[in-house]
Parts: structure tokens; sequence; C-alpha cells
């Protein structure tokens, strides 16, 4: 079985725990391959500052994505969304706004990522893209 379906089989427990909404941003289900990156000195963990994963959901304020590695709240991130109907990645900044282990897993984490500083061709690309899956989940399509 390779990475993204390992890691697809254990979001199907996560679908259902989600942390308190505090958001201004309706999220919509939305699965793509993520690179996030720890660009906070401060924050920065050993010597691996990058973490696969997949997200969860997306807003056009964050983002909630999976990953190998822990990455402390409150760094600065920047983080590439690889999706298969678009032929080049997102690239956001932003900050963790809330971590907790997957499943109890160490080796799993969630993370609830605000985004920040974003041009305006970025925040066009994510509205597109929250536009996007939000039709295709209120038409049952994945």
């Amino acid at each position: 079985m390779n990475l993204i379906a390992r890691m697809l089989a254990k979001l199907d427990g996560l679908r259902h725990a989600r942390p308190v909404e505090n958001r201004r941003d309706q999220r919509v289900p939305h699965e793509c391959q993520t690179h996030v990156r720890c660009i906070d000195p401060q924050r920065m963990f050993g010597a691996h500052s990058t973490s696969r994963g997949l997200s969860q959901d997306i807003s056009e304020g964050g983002i909630r994505v999976q990953c190998f590695r822990q990455i402390p709240v409150k760094a600065a991130v920047e983080i590439d969304l690889i999706c298969p109907d678009n032929p080049h990645p997102i690239h956001a900044k932003g900050a963790v706004m809330w971590a907790s282990p997957a499943d109890g897993s160490a080796s799993h984490w969630v993370f609830g990522i605000a985004f920040n500083s974003l041009d305006q061709a970025t925040q066009l690309r994510i509205a597109d893209l929250v536009q996007r899956a939000g039709k295709n989940e209120a038409s049952g399509a994945d």
C-alpha cells in the first residue's frame, strides 16, 4: 500500500473528530498532497523542517493537514499544495494554530494552519480551489 493510500485510510477515522470551530471562513473537504516547512528558527524541530502530508479540508483563511512530523503551535510555515487537477503547486505562508496527534499516534499529526501574507494571485488560486471543492462536495463528487 503506498503512502497516500495509507494516509487516506487513517483519515477516514478522523473525518468525524473535528476541533471546536473558531473560523471566519467555511471549510470544505479537500485532499491533496502537501509539503509543510517550518520557517520559524525559534520553533524549528531538529534537522527535519519539512513534512509531507495530505490536506483534509481548506478555506480561504486556512487549511487542515495531516503530516508525519510534529510542528509546534504558533510556528511560521510555508505550505505547498500539490493538487492532481492543478499543474502548478499553490505556495502559501501561514502559522500553525493548533496541533494534535492523529489517532493518538506519535508518528502522525494533524494541524490547523491559518494563511497569512498571501499575495493577491495566491488568494485567488485558493479561493478558486475552495469554490471547486465546495461544488464537488455539493454534487457528491470526490
